[in-house]
């Protein structure tokens, strides 16, 4: 209990002199008040964690504080965000009271969708919040709106063939459960950012939430590192749950995964934060808090020792680049800065430790890329048997693959999913969110000859989407990657439907409107 009580103090101090320095910058993002809020639910919950030794007493004092916040907050998407990382996302079987065998793991992601995303949902879905009074009237013509309805319909697409597929291998509760489950860990983040966020100001805010949540991680990243002592698997034995958050190390270093609950998955967010912060960065005047921001991430970064994120960062940067104004001008600038932050990195004491943990040239952990290669050709040969909608038990065919944790370690969504359900439901996925992409550009350069502030903003989320879906190639959709990844999409949806709206009005007021419209339209819808 002492050991817990350390443990609690060093996150509440670290996070909540965090605070305090991001609150001038994020503050031009978000309103005080929501901040505010917004800081009052993270250390609610974290404080409540350390000190309530019964988890189910600690999912009843949480959801108290989420209620507290999304009554609160002017945008509750935002906050659904900004929480994604606010705790460890270990949990337990849902009492049934013998009525059935199980329900489903109620762990972090499920509580918030419960709590946040459901009652958001559903007032939408009625009519009856202030997001849905706002909604723009769909125009069946408009590519932007057919384009956001092919998304919905692949997305639900998606989701059915997970469910019907697998229907003839489970029973009926079994498949009632799944439906539920996908429903909260897929559909609702995706529905609730595609529907709530209907301005400008919605978008930043999300994406200030989401950086500033990774923000508040960077300096417990470094507590972790510094002491060679993961802080948060204390809740896992204090709770009794089921032991999500391991120690890693390389090159004698520990990897760094505070909330995240791996060590890629916390790469993988703070990634998603530096695509998002190549926006924000553009609203801040000061270089200072510029270089700091960039400077917070990179650490956070680093601090997972997690190759394929650090690849997924440079592409985030470089999508970037190429799709905001003056593009040669930033990748100069850019592969200036790459240059200057390599050189100091190798020069430094952990220069070899650098070299040898980078990819594809690194010495460090060999066997987990000979471990990846045999995983690609064995789950290449499987696919071939059944192509087109996949081996429901496809592990046990790859039994010789598993490891000393007792685990088959499926370190690539696309491989997990063709496996799984197909190359039909693949094809789905990846139309899903290419789609969305290919659309976001052309919104982009519809906007960029006036509005170079929307032009980076989607850039911003383009690169995001393009770094997350490079990433997963190395790991599977699984802790906070999925609903991020659903919830960016939902974002990225309601981009378009920002960018169409703020078209229509510059439309509206130019002298002649008429012959101007005809070619915005034709660029926006082609």
């Amino acid at each position: 209990m002492l050991y817990q009580w350390k443990v609690l103090i060093v996150v509440i101090v670290l996070t909540t002199v965090s605070f305090m320095v991001a609150r001038p910058v994020m503050c031009r993002f978000m309103s005080a008040a929501d901040f505010a809020v917004r800081r009052n639910v993270w250390l609610g919950i974290n404080t409540a964690a350390f000190l309530i030794p019964n988890y189910w007493a600690y999912v009843l004092a949480a959801s108290l504080f989420f209620v507290y916040g999304v009554k609160r907050d002017s945008n509750p998407a935002a906050l659904y965000v900004f929480l994604l990382l606010a705790m460890t996302p270990v949990g337990l079987n849902l009492p049934t009271l013998g009525v059935i065998k199980k329900l489903f793991v109620l762990n972090h992601f499920r509580l918030l969708a419960l709590v946040l995303l459901v009652p958001l949902a559903w007032m939408h879905w009625r009519g009856k919040s202030a997001h849905a009074k706002a909604l723009p009237v769909a125009n069946p013509a408009n590519p932007a709106d057919r384009a956001i309805r092919a998304a919905d319909v692949l997305i639900l697409a998606y989701a059915a063939l997970q469910l019907v597929l697998l229907m003839p291998y489970e029973s009926s509760t079994a498949s009632l459960r799944r439906l539920l489950l996908l429903a909260l860990d897929m559909l609702l983040p995706y529905y609730v950012l595609s529907r709530t966020c209907r301005t400008r100001e919605a978008l930043t805010d999300v994406m200030a939430a989401f950086t500033l949540s990774l923000f508040l991680l960077v300096p417990l990243a470094a507590y972790e590192v510094a002491r060679h002592s993961l802080l948060y698997p204390v809740l896992q034995e204090t709770w009794g749950t089921g032991q999500v958050l391991n120690y890693l190390e390389r090159a004698g270093y520990l990897r760094a995964q505070v909330t995240a609950g791996h060590s890629i998955v916390l790469g993988y967010a703070m990634a998603m934060a530096m695509g998002f912060w190549l926006y924000l960065q553009s609203q801040v005047p000061a270089r200072g808090w510029r270089l700091l921001g960039f400077a917070g991430l990179i650490v956070g970064l680093a601090l997972t020792l997690a190759r394929g994120p650090w690849l997924g960062a440079l592409l985030v940067v470089f999508v970037f680049l190429v799709l905001s104004p003056n593009a040669f001008t930033r990748l100069v600038k850019a592969s200036g800065w790459l240059l200057a932050l390599a050189i100091v990195s190798l020069v430094s004491p952990f220069g070899k430790t650098i070299i040898a943990s980078l990819p594809f040239i690194g010495t460090l952990d060999e066997g987990t890329i000979d471990y990846r290669k045999q995983l690609a050709e064995q789950s290449w040969r499987l696919i071939q048997l059944n192509p087109l909608f996949g081996t429901p038990s496809y592990l046990t065919y790859l039994e010789d693959l598993r490891q000393g944790q007792g685990i088959i370690d499926m370190v690539n969504a696309y491989a997990s999913i063709a496996l799984s359900f197909g190359l039909v439901s693949l094809f789905v996925f990846l139309s899903f969110f290419l789609i969305i992409i290919w659309r976001c550009i052309k919104a982009m350069w519809a906007l960029s000859i006036r509005d170079t502030d929307m032009n980076l903003m989607g850039a911003s989320i383009v690169a995001s989407m393009v770094g997350g879906l490079a990433m997963i190639a190395t790991v599977n959709l699984y802790l906070s990657i999925a609903p991020f990844t659903w919830a960016l999409a939902g974002l990225a949806t309601a981009f378009l439907v920002v960018a169409r709206e703020e078209l229509r009005d510059e439309l509206a007021v130019l002298p002649d409107g008429g012959a101007v419209a005809d070619l915005q339209a034709s660029s926006l819808g082609r």
